[in-house]
């Protein structure tokens, strides 16, 4: 396979995924890397491959921590524009050679808004004011095996992200950042979860975590 932009697909932890809708089939053989995003971003690689095909563009996003974004070689210019154009919006990360836009989007700013969800977890799963998608991470398997030893959520954090679904609507998830405290009165989460829930909770990425104390228990 030609690679006109060299990528650098570096191994690590594979996101782990529950069902969402799945994007088409395509095979790899003769497509040509155009761009890269993070392999953690599925709202982003949603959205990009749903906004090549609205162009008639077929592709797909394959890699492990990087992903890079692939397209037929009579494709590969056009693409390109409509990605620059895309990244310009600083929305879902794509980037073209080392040091371009970031990955992600930034981490820290007033996109990010804090959910007022502090207390026991029993009585925020219940709670009917929180977004669905955020239901959708607290019924997360690695959440529910926690309990015992985190059963307070001590922060949730969300960033909406905007995206083009596979029927051609466009929705908003979440990336999602949720803390777990032993302690109700802990003035730090213990338990940190990062995750990426599609709208309608449909698909919930698993991101990443960290745990500072009661890990044997909660294992």
């Amino acid at each position: 396979m030609r690679i006109e932009l060299a990528l650098t697909l570096v191994l690590a932890a594979t996101a782990c995924t529950s069902p969402a809708p799945e994007p088409p089939k395509v095979e790899a053989q003769d497509y040509v890397s155009v761009a890269g995003m993070s392999g953690l971003d599925s709202i982003g690689h949603t959205h990009v491959t749903n906004l090549l095909a609205r162009e008639g563009i077929v592709s797909y996003c394959e890699g492990s921590a990087l992903y890079g974004v692939f397209v037929q070689p009579n494709d590969e210019t056009r693409a390109i524009r409509i990605l620059r154009e895309e990244a310009a919006r600083n929305e879902h990360g794509i980037f073209f050679a080392p040091g371009s836009p970031p990955l992600t989007p930034t981490a820290a700013g007033p996109d990010w808004k804090e959910l007022d969800a502090r207390g026991p977890y029993a009585d925020v799963v219940k709670r009917t004011d929180l977004p669905i998608e955020v239901h959708a991470l607290l019924l997360d398997e690695r959440v529910t095996e926690c309990i015992d030893s985190f059963p307070y959520v001590y922060k949730i954090r969300v960033l909406p992200r905007r995206y083009l679904d596979w029927d051609g609507a466009t929705r908003t998830g979440y990336d999602a950042e949720l803390e777990m405290s032993a302690d109700p009165k802990a003035e730090l989460g213990l338990y940190h979860i990062t995750y990426q829930v599609l709208a309608g909770g449909k698909g919930v990425t698993f991101a990443g975590s960290s745990r500072w104390g009661g890990l044997e228990k909660a294992r």
